[in-house]
């Protein structure tokens, strides 16, 4: 476990802009820590580091006191950092010098991911995936995290936010879910899906990003985003992906860090599953179905999980007034968000939070046109 200047140290040092993983892991090694490293930066006394014509500039722009400012906005905004010197960060990682040695987290970080190979599956694919796409995705989250495997995502809509639903519908005792975000924890974007991820959080699951708090990505964040991804879990399962997708980037960077790629069959004719096609042709394994998933990946039967700990229904008249308004929105024609706002009378905030609480209840289902009807 780092201590507590040593941890600032690496803070401090990962604030720093152009110095990134590689950089950094490199001075640390040099120095044989970052508070060492940090101590040369203050006189100036940094090493010549590839890529970077002058070292000294990288050293003068350190800023201890931004990042002791960082910690206490960690403390305030309810996240924590995950060093690599603590023990659950993943040891598989210590290999690949790309990866931060810094995670925020916001939430909890689920058991396993320490392991080699992790107990996590990505589950992936393109925003704009059709209705039949989303519910595969949803049920496939479900199953997994019924066999114990942590589903790791993005976050973003479409396949991404059906599989992290799938896995927050999933039984009592079932793995928790784990949504990667490309800012910061304390801004997970996209704003639409701000009630999944607080219905994340309240399950038991977590928020993680490489980014400061407050961070708001840029379109280069997002290819970042997609390694920690793949890099946390030990395979990738692409859904439905376009060609030249942020999907395809994930299996990518599956391949380079030796995870295992699947990929569900494909419609020929359908350019936005061309992804799909060309990722088959490369030589992903393909996934036939979400019962045969689990045993696929090396876990344990989802049936077998589910049925040892079952998840009672909740009914609808037994919900607290800040979900009962909530469920008399809904009926069972899927009905868009923009109207069930206008039905509510309540705010943006609050409605997503409650129509995702209800998902996560299992009263409730959401398609991937954002439409919420009862279940």
């Amino acid at each position: 476990m780092a201590s507590d200047d040593e941890r600032l140290a690496l803070l401090a040092l990962s604030l720093v802009p152009g110095l990134g993983p590689i950089r950094l892991r490199a001075l640390r090694e040099h120095h044989g820590s970052a508070c060492t490293a940090l101590a040369a930066a203050r006189a100036g006394a940094w090493p010549r580091l590839r890529g970077v014509a002058n070292s000294a500039a990288l050293a003068g722009a350190v800023d201890v006191e931004a990042a002791t400012q960082a910690l206490a906005r960690c403390a305030r905004a309810g996240a924590w950092l995950l060093s690599d010197d603590d023990a659950r960060y993943p040891e598989h990682w210590r290999h690949f010098p790309e990866l931060p040695p810094l995670l925020w987290v916001r939430g909890v970080w689920p058991p396993g991911l320490d392991a080699y190979p992790p107990a996590a599956v990505a589950v992936v694919g393109s925003r704009r995936a059709d209705a039949a796409a989303c519910a595969f995705a949803r049920d496939l989250g479900r199953t997994l995290a019924n066999a114990q495997a942590v589903v790791v995502s993005g976050l973003a809509f479409g396949i991404d936010a059906a599989a992290h639903r799938g896995a927050l519908a999933a039984g009592r005792g079932a793995a928790a879910t784990l949504a990667v975000v490309a800012g910061g924890v304390d801004r997970p974007g996209p704003s639409g899906n701000a009630g999944l991820a607080r219905a994340i959080l309240e399950a038991g699951g977590a928020l993680v990003s490489e980014a400061p708090l407050g961070y708001e990505p840029t379109r280069g964040d997002f290819p970042r985003r997609n390694r920690l991804i793949a890099a946390l879990a030990r395979a990738v399962i692409v859904v439905a992906a376009g060609e030249a997708s942020g999907a395809q980037l994930t299996a990518g960077h599956a391949a380079r860090f030796g995870r295992d790629v699947f990929v569900c069959p494909a419609r020929p004719w359908d350019d936005h599953l061309g992804g799909n096609l060309s990722l088959l042709r490369d030589g992903a394994s393909l996934l036939l179905s979400v019962a045969e998933a689990p045993s696929q990946l090396g876990f344990a039967s989802a049936q077998a999980a589910s049925a040892a700990q079952p998840r009672p229904d909740v009914p609808p008249d037994a919900l607290p007034p800040e979900l009962a308004w909530a469920w008399a929105t809904l009926t069972t024609t899927p009905t868009p968000l923009d109207a069930l706002l206008a039905r509510s009378g309540m705010p943006v905030g609050a409605t997503l939070a409650g129509l995702e609480q209800l998902v996560a209840l299992g009263l409730c289902e959401v398609d991937g046109a954002r439409r919420y009807r009862r279940r």
